[in-house]
């Protein structure tokens, strides 16, 4: 049988945690690939979603920690690397000169011994430094590598010290035909200012920009930008089409520069707060000026979308004055339709969670008043203008309360209706309306983190949605007949469904795939319950009987025989006894025992955890 071996590099890169969780769950599904012998190497840092993740696949999978490795070991491998790309460097140097180049011994073995012990344990570093020594802007591969190996005779510093200094304070010589000089201080000053302003920029940013976006949100010129980071091919990815964005190399350059602990022995330190702080001011005046955010414009992608991540990292407390409030009362309905236009409407709304939880509750008041209302306006017309953003003009604004903040601040949009409907003063207890089931909605449940919810539907699909936002998550097919009741597990990471067809069905939250799909009834499926520790699943059925099935092996335990519908059920949280809608049913060595009779109710419903 043949074996693909399928690399997954820097798994906690992924830009959400949901996303890493997903691509593990899918990477234990290959068990079930016959046609061929799937393995997967997973390189990753040890984030806690990664490590549950793993965790929850079960043995399917080998752990091997780096910092676990044997000394030796990762000393022999950083050799071999650091001598055959040096040797390869030595090639290419010699190829490029009309003189006799470097020696076919070069590097000496005791340079190269010395590189090798900069280097234990991390490859980062002899990956960085060859490919500082093969930059010729700064000197030949020799000139290059004795400036690195000159960091090896200082001591207290850290290894990541030692990678990037030798790179980063070449940005401070000037060459001379004697040689490379140290620079005036006033001149070390500007280039250290920059430096901070435009690389503290690219480490700070939650999403990469090429240098051409990045030289707008700073007010620079693109060739400003590009002949400053002409001299960082060694720690950046510098792409020659200016469309690419600038990406770093590793991630350990970012933890290099922002690493408080050490930020008096390091010139080149950023400041993170500062620079969060300096990004979100340019965010909101790069949207705030001129046709940026102007009706039918889409505007700068960037700044619409992580204007707030900027400010959130700021740790600034909002209050009356501040620039957000004044941004967002010329501008909140632009802001919304821009993201509607990119299709990200729905992070709208975690984006102003996020701006109601850095409000000064002292002097914040208005700005908080702003922000409800902003929050519950866009809630009530979010499926509206994700479709036909332009409405957020007109009946958006015709259907808002007639006492809404939103509807006040932008009345001038609707100045031009003569005839108005009459509309409440304030907001009802409805915050949103989830559409999108073409048949009658029988059950709805919340996960426990309540984050998300499921509702089945007589249209025979279950629905996912995001529960903070409305957003349409996923809609999983494959019931013949309506969806009766649906169920989460208590990690939510499985939904069970109970269906007319007779079936229930256990689906993979993340992902939407069918796990298994459980029979044995000869009616509806009315409900379905999982146990608190999602290993046992009951399910009821008009045919008089509740069923109790393995979850992990889809076997049947037992069947309860009840002699009536069984519309209403749910585990007690110690796993010994059921309540159902005809009584507590004992689950004891197969055997049940019937007492307390509950009310019937025939449709499933669920509360989310905080029961709002």
């Amino acid at each position: 049988m043949t074996t693909i071996v399928v690399v997954v590099d820097a798994l906690d890169e992924c830009d959400r945690e949901d996303d890493a969780t997903a691509i593990v769950r899918l990477l234990s599904m290959a068990e079930e690939v016959t046609s061929v012998r799937l393995r997967f190497f997973v390189t990753s840092r040890p984030e806690l979603p990664i490590r549950l993740g793993f965790k929850h696949i079960g043995d399917s999978y080998r752990d091997l920690a780096l910092h676990e490795i044997p000394s030796p070991d990762i000393k022999r491998d950083i050799s071999i690397f650091l001598a055959f790309q040096l040797a390869h460097i030595r090639q290419n140097f010699n190829e490029t000169i009309t003189g006799p180049g470097l020696p076919p011994d070069w590097p000496p073995s005791t340079s190269l011994e010395s590189l090798v012990d900069m280097a234990v344990p991390l490859f980062i570093f002899a990956s960085t430094a060859c490919l500082f020594i093969a930059d010729s802007n700064y000197g030949d591969p020799e000139e290059q590598l004795n400036r690195i190996l000159e960091y090896h005779k200082t001591g207290g510093w850290s290894q990541l010290h030692k990678t990037y200094l030798p790179i980063l304070d070449q940005l401070l010589l000037e060459r001379t035909d004697s040689g490379p000089v140290s620079r005036p201080e006033n001149k070390k000053a500007e280039i250290i200012t920059w430096f901070r302003e435009i690389v503290g920029t690219i480490v700070i940013l939650a999403d990469p920009l090429p240098a051409v976006s990045l030289a707008r949100i700073l007010g620079r010129r693109q060739f400003d930008v590009d002949s400053k980071l002409r001299g960082l091919h060694s720690v950046l990815n510098i792409s020659e089409e200016p469309r690419v964005p600038v990406k770093l190399l590793h991630l350990s350059f970012r933890d290099f520069l922002i690493d408080y602990k050490n930020r008096d022995a390091n010139p080149f330190w950023v400041d993170e707060q500062e620079t969060h702080e300096r990004l979100a001011a340019r965010c909101l005046h790069q949207l705030s000026t001129g046709d940026t955010l102007r009706k039918d414009i889409c505007g700068v992608q960037y700044a619409c979308l992580y204007w707030v991540h900027h400010l959130k990292g700021s740790r600034v407390r909002l209050h009356d004055r501040h620039q957000a409030l004044q941004f967002l009362q010329h501008h909140f309905l632009h802001w919304l339709e821009a993201l509607s236009l990119i299709g990200r409407i729905s992070e709208g709304i975690g984006l102003i969670d996020e701006l109601q939880s850095l409000v000064d509750l002292d002097n914040g008041a208005e700005v908080s008043r702003f922000l409800y209302d902003a929050k519950r306006f866009t809630l009530n017309c979010r499926s509206v203008i994700d479709h036909a953003p332009l409405q957020l003009y007109s009946s958006a604004l015709i259907f808002a309360p007639e006492g809404s903040v939103i509807r006040q601040t932008f009345q001038n949009h609707i100045s031009w209706i003569t005839t108005k409907p009459a509309m409440e003063r304030n907001w009802d207890p409805c915050l949103q309306t989830l559409e999108g089931h073409s048949g009658w909605v029988n059950s709805v449940a919340f996960s426990s983190d309540g984050g998300r919810l499921a509702s089945g539907s007589d249209d025979g699909t279950i629905k996912l949605w995001n529960a903070a936002t409305g957003a349409l998550q996923s809609t999983l097919e494959g019931h013949s007949d309506g969806v009766r009741s649906v169920a989460f597990s208590s990690d939510g990471g499985r939904l069970a469904s109970g269906s007319d067809d007779g079936t229930i069905k256990l689906w993979d939250t993340a992902t939407g795939a069918l796990q298994s799909m459980l029979e044995g009834y000869s009616d509806w499926v009315n409900s379905v319950a999982f146990s608190s520790d999602s290993r046992r699943l009951a399910s009821g059925s008009d045919d008089g009987t509740i069923k109790l099935w393995d979850t992990a092996t889809g076997a049947l335990q037992q069947t309860l025989d009840t002699s009536t519908d069984s519309t209403k059920l749910s585990f007690h949280s110690s796993g010994s006894y059921l309540d159902t809608n005809i009584g507590h049913l004992e689950l004891v060595d197969g055997t049940k025992a019937s007492s307390g009779a509950l009310g019937v109710n025939r449709y499933s419903y669920g509360l989310s955890r905080d029961a709002s």
